[in-house]
């Protein structure tokens, strides 16, 4: 099967790096408060920009001194490797999908294919600067996805394709009844089996 995989608080805790920095960016540049992470709802990826109410140009301003410093850095998630190592052994085609962004600073595909290589992850193809994963999912014949961002859950889960909701701190308080949460990447390799099962190809 062909598995679209979506990187930043997906395969990465991209949350966690980010956030202390955001916090303390909004508390000495910006002089105020950010929300409380318990108050956090968002359905898509720019849960830093809501849980600081940033403006355009505070938000601007945030990532052009943190983006390559975050992309660098970001730790992978428990078991990644071995689950994705696994999947592409059973004949599995790896495709990560991810909303990163270019930079007039740096090269986004160069930085996050290191980041992959650093942290051994093989795969099949990258796609950035994603917006419309459910398009791009429909046209690369994606069978699973997997991502953090609710709302790109749900369009891609409208184009007929196995969809999954990686569970993260932003996304705790959001939910949709056709998307199933899963909460480790031992259980995303479960649900894949048995999902392979379910089409008979096992």
């Amino acid at each position: 099967m062909n598995i679209g995989i979506d990187i930043d608080d997906t395969i990465s805790n991209t949350f966690e790096y980010t956030y202390p920095l955001s916090r303390e960016y909004t508390r000495k540049i910006c002089k105020r408060e950010p929300k409380r992470i318990e108050d956090l709802s968002v359905i898509n990826h720019h849960y830093v920009d809501a849980i600081n109410e940033w403006n355009e140009d505070e938000a601007n301003a945030f990532w052009d001194k943190n983006y390559i410093k975050i992309v660098q850095n970001v730790i992978i998630k428990e078991n990644v490797k071995n689950i994705l190592d696994k999947l592409r052994n059973e004949g599995h085609r790896i495709f990560f999908i991810t909303a990163r962004w270019d930079s007039p600073i740096f090269d986004i595909i160069t930085e996050t294919k290191t980041w992959l290589r650093k942290n051994q992850i093989e795969y099949d193809d990258l796609i950035v600067n994603a917006e419309n994963k459910d398009v791009i999912a429909k046209e690369r014949n994606i069978d699973v996805f997997i991502d953090d961002s609710l709302e790109n859950c749900i369009a891609v889960s409208k184009k007929g394709i196995k969809t999954f909701l990686v569970d993260s701190i932003p996304n705790k308080n959001v939910e949709s009844p056709e998307i199933t949460r899963v909460f480790s990447w031992n259980e995303i390799y479960e649900k894949i089996n048995s999902y392979k099962k379910e089409r008979n190809e096992i």
